[in-house]
């Protein structure tokens, strides 16, 4: 999405930025989620790397299980709009003995993008705010976060392992990083295992990669 500025006074570029989005269900419920509108006043570097790097909006809405399409408009109220539709499912995270979570990524290098967030429901989880891209540079440093659940209710002591490996096409490991978690963090309830590791890009050479997790 592209935002027209004005060029204010020589100095800052101004602008505003609306964003909006709701969700429907298979069953065409609409589930409302919210609008806000943002006024921007970017001084000439800040307005480079918003030019370089986009705008980054993070906000969130509370949806029960099930599938759902999610629509979101943005427009700078003038001349531009536009918006994207996209597919969603919310796991029953209930259901299954085990069950994991998406995958939320941010790095060093997104972190530096201009950020607009109403919520951050991960800034304990991420160094960063979560990224939407996928194109990193080598040298840049991953940071991953994920959540386990397990529906059973055992008084059995018992790990749950995690990993994360970092692939290339052919299935080497690049990275690898593991973890080990105790059932008593739950106190024999039904809940999750938070798993954040780190993935460093230091010696990655340019190319295609798998980010791998398991449970």
């Amino acid at each position: 999405q592209h935002i027209h500025f004005d060029l204010g006074d020589g100095k800052t570029y101004v602008g505003a930025l609306e964003v909006s989005f709701s969700s429907i269900d298979t069953h065409n419920k609409i589930f409302p989620g919210q609008t806000f509108t943002s006024k921007l006043s970017l001084k000439p570097d800040t307005y480079a790397r918003a030019v370089r790097q986009g705008l980054r909006v993070l906000t969130g809405t509370r949806l029960a299980p099930g599938r759902y399409q999610l629509r979101v408009a943005a427009s700078n109220r003038s001349t531009q709009s536009g918006s994207v539709v996209y597919d969603l499912t919310v796991p029953d995270f209930g259901k299954d003995a085990l069950t994991m979570s998406g995958v939320s990524l941010s790095s060093a290098a997104s972190a530096e993008g201009l950020t607009i967030a109403t919520q951050n429901p991960l800034a304990d989880a991420l160094p960063g705010p979560i990224t939407s891209t996928r194109d990193f540079s080598p040298g840049d440093t991953l940071n991953l976060y994920t959540e386990v659940y397990e529906s059973a209710r055992t008084d059995t002591p018992h790990t749950v392992d995690l990993a994360t490996e970092l692939r290339a096409e052919d299935g080497r490991a690049i990275v690898r990083r593991t973890e080990e978690r105790s059932s008593k963090e739950l106190l024999g309830k039904s809940g999750g295992y938070g798993f954040a590791a780190t993935l460093p890009l230091t010696d990655v050479q340019a190319g295609t990669y798998f980010i791998h997790v398991e449970a």
